[in-house]
């Protein structure tokens, strides 16, 4: 993921893979056709490494990936806590506070909040 993200001039912000889907929350740098441009590489050679791997063909994603605009501040906010409380939500950790799940990443320093109110 992050050699997709360093191309697109993209930062990772949080992400959390969960066993049927993943959560991605990313920072522009340009415009809005990198997100896509590194979700179509990232998405396309996670499905042809998978396909390989378990010998299968043929598509792994139910449909394109769904992205909205984090606003401001307070929507950020809001979608880290979501994410954050995923894995305890699906049984993966015993709690929100468990911070054990592997597949969890949420940025420390919030540089990610320039730009927004």
């Amino acid at each position: 993921m992050y050699r997709y993200t360093k191309t697109n001039n993209l930062v990772v912000v949080a992400y959390c893979y969960m066993p049927n889907h993943f959560h991605l929350v990313l920072k522009m740098k340009d415009d809005l056709e990198s997100v896509s441009k590194c979700m179509r590489a990232f998405m396309t050679s996670y499905v042809m490494l998978f396909n390989r791997k378990y010998q299968r063909v043929g598509h792994l994603w139910q449909g394109p990936f769904q992205a909205r605009r984090i606003v401001d501040k307070k929507d950020l906010s809001s979608v880290l806590v979501y994410i954050k409380r995923n894995p305890a939500e699906a049984g993966l950790t015993s709690s929100e506070t468990d911070l054990k799940y592997r597949w969890l990443f949420i940025k420390k320093a919030f540089d990610c909040t320039e730009g927004l109110t």
